[in-house]
């Protein structure tokens, strides 16, 4: 194979995986999200909790993250901050009721009901 030959696939290549980056990382962007999932099973809430936020700094509209963190603060009885995440939560799928029920949840353990 000669040196143009060469240059010529590898320039190809390039092109390639240049073209296919964008898609990998819409990819990843919409699933980064799932690893804080991985991490929560595995009751590793810090490196959960830094899933998740990493994923929201990707793609601010993961409401899976968004309920990933309100549980592991209410895990960790930090209530203000799992409310403002469920908040967050509920701007995103109003009518969701498990964002109701988890909230519903938290506010018994700070004493309020509303």
């Amino acid at each position: 194979m000669d040196n143009d030959t060469r240059w010529n696939s590898w320039f190809k290549e390039v092109e390639v995986a240049l073209l296919n980056r964008r898609k990998l990382r819409d990819w990843i962007d919409q699933h980064y999200d799932e690893l804080g999932d991985v991490y929560s099973l595995l009751q590793q809430d810090r490196e959960a909790e830094r899933s998740y936020r990493d994923a929201l700094r990707r793609e601010p509209r993961l409401l899976n993250s968004y309920l990933g963190l309100a549980k592991i603060y209410q895990r960790e009885e930090k209530y203000q901050q799992s409310l403002a995440a469920l908040d967050s939560a509920a701007r995103l799928d109003p009518g969701r009721p498990d964002i109701h029920y988890l909230r519903g949840q938290v506010l018994v353990h700070v004493g309020r009901k509303d």
